[in-house]
């Protein structure tokens, strides 16, 4: 076998099927030793590949309905049916060859009532942000309207402009400066599925006796606990910096209203 035999027999591609209220598919390739394109796990042999991949793909269908629950309780909808009851995993080799072959029923834990009242205080508060920028401008809009002309044509003084300037370039540059509530609470489930994945790993690698295998998945598992306290702690601080931002924009609304006409 020349070398780029040896090179294209670390191929491997993978497919994956769901059954149930819908019926999907995906499916993905890679290369054994390198990067999976999708997990970003560099696995050595391709029960590792099943193993990581699948667990991911399953985590993910179980988060997206958990999310979808959320939605339709906090909107005071029926619970969606779960999207797949079932699921077929398979991995093959560059040949084609069936390497690894699993399947599983999916279970879909229950969401309990702290979760939907968080997802709700969540959801408002995304709500309240995007919002806000929209609600000032109307009402600005509407106190100039309601001015007399005369009102209406005197300019704020400079140095006031300045201000108001300023403070809304502060305003604007607290929330460009983090990511969104949406983004980290989804970067969050990304860390919190991983970690599972790799506990079970864990957990698979001890039991089989593998070494090599049991030191790698402790390695993720402490670095994705790591990433679970990390984005659990960037919610925290997006939080207060969108509240900020808030404080600062109805600072600069107070500064830059118009005097009220002696009488």
């Amino acid at each position: 076998m020349n070398r780029s035999q040896m090179s294209q027999s670390h191929h491997y591609s993978w497919e994956i099927a769901f059954t149930g209220r819908e019926t999907r598919g995906e499916n993905g390739t890679g290369v054994l030793g390198k990067p999976d394109p999708l997990t970003s796990r560099t696995c050595s042999t391709y029960a590792e590949v099943g193993t990581v991949v699948f667990d991911l793909l399953c985590d993910d269908i179980v988060a997206d309905h958990r999310y979808a629950v959320l939605d339709a309780r906090v909107a005071g909808e029926p619970d969606p049916e779960p999207p797949a009851a079932t699921t077929t995993f398979v991995v093959r080799d560059h040949a084609g060859v069936e390497k690894v072959a699993m399947s599983a029923e999916l279970m879909y834990p229950p969401v309990s009532a702290k979760a939907v009242v968080t997802h709700r205080r969540d959801a408002e508060a995304s709500a309240k942000w995007e919002a806000a920028r929209r609600v000032r401008r109307e009402k600005a809009e509407a106190a100039a309207r309601a001015l007399p002309e005369s009102d209406r044509a005197v300019p704020l003084d400079p140095q006031v402009r300045r201000v108001v300037s300023t403070l809304r370039v502060a305003a604007a540059s607290l929330r460009e400066d983090v990511p969104t509530l949406e983004f980290c609470r989804e970067q969050l489930t990304v860390a919190q599925n991983t970690l599972k994945a790799a506990a079970r790993a864990l957990v698979a690698a001890e039991t089989a006796g593998n070494v090599r295998e049991a030191e790698h998945a402790r390695r993720h598992t402490r670095w994705w606990r790591r990433g679970v306290d990390r984005w659990t702690h960037l919610t925290e601080l997006v939080t207060e910096a969108y509240l900020d931002a808030e404080e600062v924009d109805d600072y600069a609304d107070s500064l830059s209203a118009p005097p009220t006409s002696a009488k």
